[in-house]
C-alpha cells in the first residue's frame, strides 16, 4: 500500500517530455519498476495503518469493570476471622457509613468478643469494635457458625443467609439462621449447635 503511494509521487514529478514518453510506450519505464521501501514515517502516516501503543496496551479502567457478587455469610466470616482470629458467633447484613456491610461478631476467647464490619462487595474491613460476649458463647458448641448455616440452608434450598446468631434454645445452644430467596421463600431455622438437628423451622 505504501509502495504504491510512493511510485505515484515519483510519476508526477518528471518533466512533460518524460511523461509523454511513458504514455507512448506499452512497457513500464525503469522508474515504474523500481521498488521503493516505505520509510518508518510512511508506516505511521495514517492512524488506520497502525495502532498506537496507547490503543493496544491501555488497560481497562477498574471503574468500568462490573461489580462482583456480594459476599455470602461464609465468605464474610472468613474475612472477619482473618482480621480478628476466633470463632464467629453472630452476623448479619446491614449498612455502615453509606456502605453495604456484614457485621460479624467474633469470639476471641471466653471473655472477649469483637464486632467486625466487612464491606459486602470488596471484603475490606470498614471498622471493628468491642462487643459483649453472651453467656451462651463462653463455651463454643461442637458446630461452628459455618456448619450451622450449612445445615439451616437445607430447609431453604437456594436461599441466602441474612442473619445468624448463637442463642440458647430449648435449654441448649442453637444456631438461629434467617434466610431469604430460597425455593421455600423467607425462612428461619434453629439448628442444635451440638448435634446439627433442626429444632424448629418456619416462615421468618
Amino acid at each position: 500500500m505504501h509502495t504504491y503511494k510512493t511510485i505515484t509521487a515519483i510519476a508526477v514529478v518528471p518533466l512533460t517530455a518524460f511523461s509523454l514518453a511513458a504514455c507512448s510506450s506499452d512497457s513500464a519505464t525503469p522508474a515504474e519498476t523500481v521498488t521503493v521501501t516505505a520509510s518508518p514515517t510512511d508506516a505511521m502516516a495514517s492512524p488506520t495503518d497502525a495502532m498506537s501503543p496507547t490503543e493496544t496496551t491501555s488497560p481497562t479502567s477498574p471503574t468500568s469493570q462490573p461489580a462482583g457478587p456480594e459476599l455470602d455469610a461464609s465468605a464474610a466470616i472468613a474475612a472477619a476471622t482473618q482480621i480478628v482470629p476466633g470463632d464467629a458467633i453472630a452476623g448479619g447484613r446491614t449498612g455502615e457509613a453509606g456502605r453495604k456491610v456484614w457485621y460479624i461478631t467474633v469470639r476471641e476467647n471466653r471473655n472477649t468478643a469483637t464486632e467486625v464490619y466487612i464491606d459486602r462487595s470488596s471484603g475490606e474491613k470498614v471498622k471493628q469494635q468491642q462487643e459483649n460476649l453472651p453467656a451462651v458463647a463462653q463455651k463454643m458448641p461442637s458446630l461452628s457458625a459455618e456448619q450451622g448455616i450449612e445445615k439451616a440452608l437445607e430447609v431453604s434450598p437456594g436461599g441466602a443467609v441474612v442473619e445468624f446468631d448463637l442463642e440458647t434454645f430449648r435449654g441448649g445452644p442453637a444456631w438461629y439462621v434467617f434466610m431469604r430467596g430460597g425455593s421455600n421463600g423467607q425462612r428461619e431455622a434453629y439448628v442444635d449447635a451440638n448435634s446439627g438437628a433442626i429444632l424448629k423451622q418456619g416462615q421468618g
